[in-house]
């Protein structure tokens, strides 16, 4: 791994964190999410079921997880997070007939919409982040997790990125383009994104008290997660002076039943790596994240702290992305920041 950035010398607060060792012959992870877009969660549920059915099928994720919010439209949107760490096992998935069968046959009218935005993700333009060694997220494909001194320092993610040591990660300031036709509606049709910006940046980055005890789930609720929604808030409000092109904050709920899980995060994709760890480096939103972290949780817990915060970064090929939507608002993912809706403020 690089370490351009680590200041000589430099020993993190708290010790180690952790990061997932991929093992040999895995060379890229298949992220994909799917989206159901409806009025409540119960007029979700058939759709949902669906999908809940296509990922147990043969070639199907190697892990699923599932969340759900209220978007800034005051839409539900159901939303399953899908592992492959073999892209061909993604691609037979993707191809088979009754997967094929259900996005064709998807209805593009009526109350319920559906979207996909998948990645496929080179591991040398990817890195982890755990507090703890916790299998949750893609360390919840079973995969062996290792120590990194590589953190608490600014800009410590590029140093946990392989291709950051000959790749600048320079953004692509355009916006998405799509089939759509000028002046047309996103709902009641299909709209599929045809050009992608490089260097696009996705993280996913979450927070899970399901070892907690009680005292520490209060602190978190009642100290920490004011400060980590506001920052998600600005991220979503601000896409010109912020980056970030599209934020989900979900609640994590069982990826079968739906019943709720003691966890959420938040899904962010960004022009570029250099805006995010902007917003990380200078915005006070992310400083009052990480201050309340460090005051409320760390400082006065230490070894006994159990509330767990983990990430995952990627940042993307322009063409090892894929985004599609069906009877979706305009304000759903990609949607919101071609020319057009840029245009239309």
């Amino acid at each position: 791994m690089p370490s351009t950035h680590r200041p000589a010398g430099h020993e993190p607060r708290g010790g180690p964190a952790h990061q997932v060792r991929w093992p040999e012959g895995v060379e890229a992870v298949v992220v994909a999410q799917f989206g159901v877009q409806a009025p409540t969660r119960a007029d979700a549920g058939p759709a949902v079921a669906r999908v809940v059915g296509l990922t147990a099928l043969p070639h199907g994720p190697s892990k699923v997880d599932r969340g759900w919010h209220v978007d800034a439209a005051g839409v539900v949107n159901e939303v399953f997070a899908c592992y492959w760490t073999d892209p061909a096992e993604h691609t037979a998935w993707w191809q088979s007939a009754p997967v094929r069968e259900w996005w064709a046959g998807l209805d593009e009218t009526g109350p319920v919409g559906h979207w996909v935005e998948v990645l496929t993700s080179p591991l040398a333009r990817h890195e982890t982040m755990y507090s703890a060694p916790v299998p949750v997220g893609p360390a919840g494909l079973s995969l062996p997790m290792e120590p990194t001194d590589l953190h608490d320092y600014p800009f410590a993610a590029l140093d946990r990125i392989p291709d950051s040591g000959h790749d600048a990660f320079d953004g692509e300031p355009v916006p998405f383009e799509t089939d759509l036709p000028d002046g047309a509606s996103t709902l009641g049709r299909r709209v599929a994104v045809t050009r992608v910006p490089h260097n696009l940046c996705v993280i996913r980055t979450a927070q899970n008290w399901g070892a907690a005890p009680e005292e520490q789930r209060e602190v978190y609720r009642d100290k920490v997660e004011p400060g980590f929604r506001a920052g998600f808030e600005y991220m979503r409000d601000n896409p010109v002076d912020s980056g970030c092109l599209s934020a989900r904050l979900l609640a994590d709920v069982d990826a079968t039943t739906g019943a709720d899980l003691p966890g959420s995060c938040v899904i962010a994709w960004w022009a570029g790596i250099a805006d995010m760890l902007r917003w990380a480096h200078d915005h006070p939103t992310h400083h009052r994240i990480l201050g309340d972290f460090w005051t409320a949780l760390v400082e006065p817990y230490n070894v006994d702290l159990r509330v767990l915060l983990w990430h995952e970064v990627h940042v993307a090929n322009a063409d090892a992305v894929r985004m599609a939507y069906v009877n979706c608002h305009p304000g759903t993912g990609a949607l919101a920041r071609t020319a057009a809706a840029v245009a239309a403020g």
